[in-house]
C-alpha cells in the first residue's frame, strides 16, 4: 500500500511537467485557412471586367446593354506555418503561403471556361520576429503587400480585387525584403517599415517578358518605407494613421542608337483606419504619384511617355487619388457600408496621348453585409462608376451583386 501511495504520488507531482510538455509543439505547426465565395453579377453597363466594376468602356456588338455572370474566382486557400527552428538566430520563426483561383484559365472560350480558374500565388513569405525590451522587431523575406496603401474599404464582393481599385485606391503584392520595428507606448503604438522590392510595372517590353521591363533595366530594386501610428485610449475607440513613400527607377532606351535615359518615379500616400465607437468605422486613402502609379494596379496602363518628336527625352505622368468609407454597425450581424473614390492623370501628362485614353475614374459604393456567423457572410452590394476618356467621352455603368462566403 505505501508503494502504491508513493507511486501515485509521482504520477501527480509528473503531471504538470507532462502537460507542459504536450503543450509544446515538438516541431513546425501547420494551419490551413481560407474561404470558399460566390459572387453573383448583374450589370447594367459595359464593364471591362465583368467581375470587378473598376472600368466601364464603350459599349460593343458584343456588350451594348449589360451582363451578369457568377463567379468563385475570389475563393482563397493558404497555409500558415508556425514554430520555425531559427537555430542560432533566437527568432521565433514563421512562414505564409496562399492561394487564390484568380490566375487565368483553362482550356478553349467554351462555356465551362469560365469555372475552370486557374491558381494564382498571393503570398509566399518567411518571418523571423525578436522581442525586446525596448520594441519588437521583424524581418520578412517573400511575397508580400507593398508598404504603400495598407488600408482596405469593408466589402464582401470586390475584395479579392478591393472595391475603388482604380478609383484611389492603390495596392499591389510583389517579392521583397523588410524590416518592420513596432514599439508600444501606452495607448500609442509606432511601427516603423522599410522594404527592398521588386519591380512591377505595367509597361513590358516584346514579348511580354517583365524580366526585362524599364524597371529591371534600371538594376536599381524599388524602396518604400512607412510610419504607422495607433492610437487606443479604450475598448470602443482606435485610430491608426499611416504615411508612405515609393520610389523606382526605369530605363528607357532608344531603338535607333544605344542610349537610354532613367527616369525616377514616386508616390506617396497617406491613410486612416478609426473605429470611433463600436457602431461607427472610417477609412480612407490619399496619394500622389509621378511616373509610377502603374507599379500600384492604377488607372494608366503606363506612366511614361516620350515627348512628341523627341525619344530621348521622357516624362514621368502625374496623378491623384483618393477613396473614403463609412461603415455603420448598428448590430454586431448588420453592417451598412457606403462610400466613394476618384482618381484622375494631370492632363498635361497626357498631351501626347491617343483619344480613347482612359485618365479619369469614379466610383460609388453602398452595400448590407451580413455577419450570419463565424464562419458564414452575405452581402448585397452596388458600384456605380464613371470612366473618363481623352475624347471627351464618359462612359457610365452599376454593377450590382450578391455574395456568400464560408471561411474555415
Amino acid at each position: 500500500m505505501r508503494r502504491l501511495a508513493l507511486l501515485l504520488a509521482v504520477a501527480l507531482l509528473a503531471s504538470p511537467v507532462a502537460g507542459l510538455a504536450e503543450d509544446k509543439p515538438a516541431g513546425p505547426t501547420f494551419t490551413p485557412y481560407g474561404f470558399a465565395l460566390l459572387h453573383m453579377f448583374f450589370s447594367d453597363g459595359a464593364f471591362a471586367s465583368k467581375d470587378n466594376a473598376y472600368q466601364v468602356v464603350a459599349p460593343g456588338v458584343n456588350d451594348s446593354s449589360g451582363s451578369y455572370q457568377f463567379s468563385v474566382r475570389g475563393s482563397r486557400v493558404g497555409l500558415r506555418v508556425g514554430n520555425l527552428d531559427t537555430g542560432f538566430l533566437g527568432a521565433t520563426g514563421s512562414a505564409v503561403l496562399e492561394y487564390d483561383v484568380q490566375g487565368g484559365y483553362t482550356g478553349t472560350a467554351t462555356s465551362g471556361r469560365w469555372g475552370s480558374a486557374l491558381m494564382r500565388l498571393r503570398l509566399a513569405n518567411l518571418k523571423l520576429d525578436w522581442k525586446t525590451d525596448y520594441g519588437a522587431w521583424q524581418i520578412e523575406a517573400g511575397q508580400d503587400f507593398g508598404l504603400v496603401g495598407p488600408v482596405f474599404a469593408n466589402s464582401l464582393t470586390w475584395g479579392t480585387d478591393p472595391i475603388f481599385v482604380r478609383a484611389g485606391k492603390i495596392y499591389r503584392r510583389t517579392p521583397q525584403v523588410r524590416a518592420t520595428f513596432d514599439r508600444k507606448f501606452d495607448m500609442v503604438t509606432l511601427n516603423l517599415a522599410a522594404a527592398v522590392l521588386a519591380s512591377s510595372e505595367g509597361e513590358v517590353v516584346a514579348g511580354g517578358n517583365y524580366d526585362f521591363s524599364p524597371g529591371n533595366r534600371s538594376r536599381t530594386p524599388e524602396l518604400e518605407a512607412r510610419l504607422m501610428v495607433t492610437v487606443k485610449p479604450n475598448a470602443d475607440f482606435n485610430a491608426t494613421a499611416n504615411v508612405s513613400y515609393h520610389r523606382q527607377t526605369r530605363r528607357y532606351t532608344q531603338a535607333a542608337a544605344p542610349t537610354h535615359q532613367d527616369i525616377t518615379g514616386s508616390i506617396i500616400n497617406a491613410g486612416l483606419d478609426a473605429t470611433v465607437t463600436k457602431y461607427v468605422q472610417l477609412k480612407g486613402e490619399y496619394y500622389k504619384a509621378e511616373g509610377a502609379e502603374d507599379s500600384y494596379a492604377g488607372l494608366m496602363p503606363a506612366l511614361v511617355k516620350p515627348v512628341a518628336g523627341d525619344y530621348t527625352t521622357w516624362t514621368g505622368a502625374k496623378s491623384t487619388g483618393y477613396w473614403g468609407q463609412l461603415t455603420l454597425k448598428p448590430i454586431p450581424e448588420v453592417w451598412v457600408v457606403g462610400g466613394l473614390g476618384e482618381e484622375k492623370a494631370d492632363s498635361s501628362s497626357l498631351t501626347y496621348l491617343g483619344n480613347n485614353t482612359w485618365y479619369k475614374n469614379a466610383q460609388k459604393h453602398v452595400g448590407l453585409i451580413f455577419n450570419a456567423g463565424k464562419n458564414m457572410a452575405f452581402s448585397t452590394e452596388m458600384a456605380q462608376v464613371e470612366s473618363s476618356y481623352k475624347n471627351a467621352t464618359t462612359q457610365k455603368g452599376t454593377q450590382y451583386s450578391i455574395s456568400t462566403k464560408m471561411t474555415f
